[in-house]
């Protein structure tokens, strides 16, 4: 069983933390990523909306059980799964299963990590209301990025890391190297970037990548295999415009008190987050 679970946030650096933590010596993840088995109770397992079943690969005990059989006795197990953060009974049922894991969270600026989740659901064919229709305070992307309220029922024990931080500077990766007791050495020399959103140039090439066969596909590959098809994707897309200042000034006004509520534990409110509102002030 896993020694450590990534509980999210989705579209704040959790493939990219994976890729990291995957390629060090001393810890082991499933070749199946995202295998979302926590977070699964029979039933829709998201918070928002409620009516619509998540996408969880792995539904029962043994099958995941199974996906860390080939790791080497020494190692770290670790699941890496955002859905948990996004799930009403994940915090129940990870207690229950791994009541000594290590709990951990990459968090980014909401106000780009929603901006960065719209983009996603364009290049999957999922959205198609401009900008301006897509941020209402109900909407699924902007609920994510109540951190401090989505975090709170997996109590205070969680490991928080700030994806602005440690993808700018590795020093900020300590807390989590010294919690998993591993090897500050055994990391790559550069952090990868992978999973970027972008503007589809394609829309029939999004429409096929975006497909419950494709994603079913793209979970079960080897890891070098599924890094190639992330490459291969990404030369589909251009880059996404920037977070409009309206849509920014909104969004800021809508995270500013759950920021702060979070800001002690994150050692102040990260550079750049709230920024339309003075960097948090």
């Amino acid at each position: 069983m896993p020694d450590f679970v990534v509980l999210g946030a989705a579209k704040a650096g959790t493939t990219s933390l994976a890729a990291l933590l995957a390629a060090h010596p001393q810890v082991f993840l499933p070749e199946l990523s995202e295998p979302g088995w926590l977070g699964w109770d029979e039933g829709a397992p998201r918070r928002w909306p409620s009516d619509v079943p998540a996408d969880v690969p792995v539904r029962s005990r043994e099958a995941y059980l199974e996906l860390f059989a080939p790791a080497p006795a020494d190692s770290l197990c670790g699941d890496v799964s955002p859905l948990y953060l996004e799930s009403a009974v994940a915090p129940r049922r990870i207690a229950e299963e791994l009541p000594e894991a290590l709990l951990i969270a990459t968090l980014r600026d909401p106000a780009e990590r929603a901006w960065s989740s719209y983009w996603m659901h364009r290049q999957a064919g999922l959205e198609s209301r401009a900008p301006e229709q897509a941020f209402g305070p109900e909407e699924h992307r902007v609920q994510v990025g109540y951190y401090a309220r989505n975090l709170e029922p997996f109590g205070e024990g969680v490991l928080l890391l700030v994806f602005e931080r440690w993808t700018a500077d590795r020093a900020a990766l300590e807390p989590l190297v010294q919690r998993l007791g591993i090897d500050p050495a055994g990391f790559p020399s550069d952090i990868p970037r992978t999973n970027r959103g972008g503007v589809p140039t394609s829309a029939v090439a999004a429409t096929l990548l975006a497909s419950p066969t494709a994603r079913s596909l793209a979970r079960r590959l080897p890891r070098p295999l599924a890094a190639a098809g992330r490459a291969l994707k990404a030369r589909s897309l251009e880059p996404t415009p920037p977070l409009p200042p309206a849509i920014r000034a909104r969004l800021d006004a809508l995270y500013r008190d759950d920021v702060h509520a979070l800001a002690e534990r994150l050692g102040g409110v990260p550079g750049g987050w709230l920024r339309s509102l003075g960097g948090g002030a």
